[in-house]
């Protein structure tokens, strides 16, 4: 270990420099919280980062689930009048009505086939 030599005024003896415990001890505190407040900054950040993405993802989901929406019911409204055009109005609207309700059932089996897990026989 190097001791700084350091002339005291007034005298000719060399005193030798060292730091004291509480200064060493102090330093290492402010380094230290230094690093938490960079970590946690960056958690802030990445946090941030999360939400946004999600956020973004949840709007775009919404927007495409609009738009798929309103094609099959397009859709199905031209089916309906393609094929019962001649047919009065409420049956044209009973046949939109089971023609919704077929593709909402073909959904809730494709989500349960593929989505939701499967329980395993014991």
């Amino acid at each position: 270990m190097q001791h700084e030599s350091v002339r005291v005024s007034g005298s000719n003896e060399l005193a030798h420099h060292e730091p004291s415990v509480g200064a060493a001890v102090e330093r290492l505190l402010t380094a230290s919280q230094g690093v938490v407040t960079k970590r946690i900054d960056l958690a802030l950040l990445e946090a941030r980062d999360i939400v946004t993405h999600s956020l973004e993802s949840a709007v775009l989901l919404a927007l495409n689930l609009v738009w798929i929406a309103a094609a099959w019911f397009a859709f199905a409204v031209w089916v309906t009048t393609l094929a019962f055009g001649d047919q009065s109005f409420a049956s044209r609207i009973a046949v939109f009505g089971v023609l919704n309700a077929a593709a909402a059932l073909v959904g809730i089996l494709i989500i349960r086939r593929w989505v939701m897990p499967r329980k395993e026989a014991a």
